[in-house]
């Protein structure tokens, strides 16, 4: 009698666990991939959810307290330098790996949309180059109603976000 008393224990926490934690798994970070379960695997999102080891978008795109360098040229010309960017990383964005041209340009795009204030409206930027400097890589956009703009990310080989330059005219 006891030892039945025991199993029907066990059998009954086993299935108030499955019915308590089978749809309620929740990781603090926004899942947009339905084929995967945070419950045990790591997520990756397309489009602009962050990864597990970011607390949310703002906190894996956002530009935290960094420095800002501003040159103005004779010509209207003037370049707005974003450096001693921390935590702005590839790795922590899309998890730990190899990134490939389209996760740079994403993480590059999703910085702008964190950053509309600083950087604009992300749908008015266009990718003009990406290219591989210094062992790093550099990813260029421009705007299509303003040629003098440009912005620039670069890259350093781990992934991290080193600097963003923005280009215009007054």
């Amino acid at each position: 009698m006891h030892r039945r008393s025991i199993v029907r224990i066990c059998a009954g926490a086993v299935l108030a666990s499955c019915l308590f934690l089978g749809g309620t798994c929740e990781v603090g970070v926004r899942y947009c991939d339905e084929d995967c379960d945070p419950c045990f695997q790591v997520c990756h999102c397309r489009v602009t959810c962050a990864h597990a080891l970011a607390a949310d978008f703002e906190d894996a795109y956002g530009l935290r307290p960094h420095v800002v360098l501003l040159e103005h040229g004779d010509d209207g010309r003037w370049t707005r330098t974003h450096g001693a960017l921390l935590g702005l990383a590839l790795d922590r964005a899309f998890g730990p790996g190899e990134h490939d041209a389209r996760a740079i340009e994403l993480f590059a795009r999703n910085v702008i949309r964190a950053n509309p204030e600083t950087f604009g409206v992300e749908r008015e930027w266009s990718v003009l180059a990406l290219e591989r400097a210094g062992g790093g890589v550099v990813l260029t956009f421009g705007r299509s109603a303003d040629a003098d703009s440009a912005l620039v990310f670069g890259f350093d080989r781990a992934g991290n976000l080193v600097e963003v330059v923005l280009h215009g005219r007054s």
